[in-house]
């Protein structure tokens, strides 16, 4: 009995002599001051994949060139499934990412019931961070929406900017309102409303190094196109406006501060280039992505003892392979040089010849000169695939829905056929015009960052956001 008494009591000395130990280590911990969230949308493992094989090829080498999203050290894996659908979308992802808690297909900010969900921006500002929005695409979107809306329909896009208008975001960034009038064009202007609403509406181009406005603001990149959003990366030497490490760091100047940050950082243009089934533009977009984490990098190498940074996607696009069965065991990535400009660049003036009667031969010059690089050669199978993609365009051949979906996904025809054709001599894949319900990869670095390491739910995401940067 005396020995059993002597071993407790030995235990219990243990345990309270390492009690206060433990509870100074949990309240010292450091906490995530400045979070950045990059969601690469439609990005997935074979998108960051090729482009580091593309990078490489550029390099006359055999392999994959680190980007600097793979090059953090943490690395996992997101399931993406919504409440009822395998295959989601961005609206029900995003809300995932933003809330912590799944929902059904197509609905922004809202629980399946319909009820209003929380977002981690709202969580951010109540604790007093700074809070940022910053797309590609326009700033009603579903995935920027996902953090500051709720609607049950995410083409509701008059309602959704209304509710930017109302929103204590500090910071927006990149793409401009799709519907700023309504769709009719008889609605009161969104960015008038903006302003009356306290926000600050910079349309001119800045020093985005060193960025500040009083108040909250909404910088627009000085170019925008038909639906709001910004022009491709691949396209903007022609067209012009930031890149999206402008945008970080023009929300850095403007948010830095005692009270921290937080930041979501939407790749956009990832999935528009991946929805049709663009190789080279998915490689463009997602280099640009990488240099806006680039940005955010650096930051971190400043306070690195402070800041959290996590790269995600919010589903994949494509069914993107790298491989494809003509060439069996080769990838050749060099050949994504072979265009010069993004699918969604060279359609509305396809359509624009088309409309006024342009025969095949006066499409496929257009092809040479504004979208095939001038090295390329178009072979007689590409000229069969071009030409029928022509004829469907022009109802001389008749398909079905099914078959139309197949080819061509909802794309114009002949855009959609021109950046296959590119694609496939670079030996990738497609299997979808559409999102696949595959994994997507979650990359992170600085405080917090090992709760995202290994095979997470997108719920996960905000949740272990606010662990890490100490919000109850």
């Amino acid at each position: 009995m005396k020995l059993k008494f002597l071993a407790g009591m030995m235990i219990w000395l243990v345990v309270m002599s390492c009690s206060p130990k433990i509870s100074k280590n949990i309240e010292t911990a450091p906490k995530a001051k400045y979070v950045f969230l990059f969601i690469g949308d439609g990005m997935g493992l074979a998108h960051t994949a090729l482009t580091e094989a593309y990078l490489s090829a550029s390099d006359n080498q055999i392999g994959l060139h680190q980007l600097q999203i793979t090059g953090m050290p943490v690395a996992g894996l997101c399931r993406t499934y919504c409440t009822d659908s395998y295959i989601t979308c961005s609206a029900a992802s995003g809300t995932a990412i933003a809330s912590g808690e799944k929902t059904n297909f197509g609905n922004i900010g809202l629980r399946p019931d319909g009820s209003n969900s929380k977002s981690l921006a709202t969580d951010c500002a109540a604790v007093g961070m700074k809070t940022g929005i910053i797309t590609t695409v326009s700033i009603d979107h579903a995935t920027p929406a996902d953090f500051y809306a709720h609607s049950g329909k995410r083409s509701d896009y008059y309602e959704i900017g209304k509710q930017l208008t109302e929103s204590n975001i500090d910071f927006f960034a990149g793409g401009g309102f799709k519907y700023p009038k309504g769709r009719k064009g008889d609605q009161p202007d969104l960015y008038d409303m903006a302003a009356q609403h306290g926000y600050r509406v910079v349309r001119d181009s800045v020093d985005t190094g060193n960025f500040k406005t009083d108040g909250k603001t909404i910088l627009l990149n000085p170019v925008l196109m038909n639906d709001a959003e910004m022009p491709f990366a691949m396209d903007r030497d022609e067209m012009g406006g930031y890149k999206m490490a402008n945008l970080i760091e023009a929300a850095i100047s403007q948010l830095y501060g005692p009270e921290g940050f937080f930041i979501m950082a939407e790749g956009g243009l990832i999935d528009w280039a991946a929805h049709y089934n663009d190789a080279s533009g998915v490689v463009t977009e997602v280099l640009d992505l990488d240099a806006a984490v680039g940005v955010a990098l650096d930051f971190y190498r400043k306070y690195p003892d402070e800041t959290l940074i996590i790269v995600t996607a919010d589903h994949e696009t494509g069914g993107m392979s790298l491989g494809y069965s003509p060439y069996e065991y080769t990838l050749k990535p060099q050949n994504l040089a072979l265009q010069k400009a993004s699918a969604w660049y060279i359609e509305p003036k396809i359509r624009k010849i088309m409309a006024d009667g342009a025969s095949f031969e006066k499409v496929l010059e257009l092809l040479r000169t504004d979208f095939f690089n001038e090295d390329f050669e178009i072979s007689d199978s590409d000229l069969k695939l071009l030409k029928a993609a022509y004829d469907y365009a022009n109802k001389i051949i008749i398909l079905s829905d099914t078959e139309e979906k197949i080819l061509y996904g909802g794309n114009h025809p002949v855009a959609a056929a021109a950046a296959g054709i590119v694609s496939r001599n670079a030996a990738v894949g497609f299997t979808t015009y559409y999102h696949s319900g595959i994994p997507v990869p979650v990359f992170s670095i600085g405080v917090g960052s090992h709760l995202f390491e290994g095979y997470i739910d997108n719920t996960d995401i905000s949740k272990f956001i606010k662990r890490a940067a100490g919000i109850q």
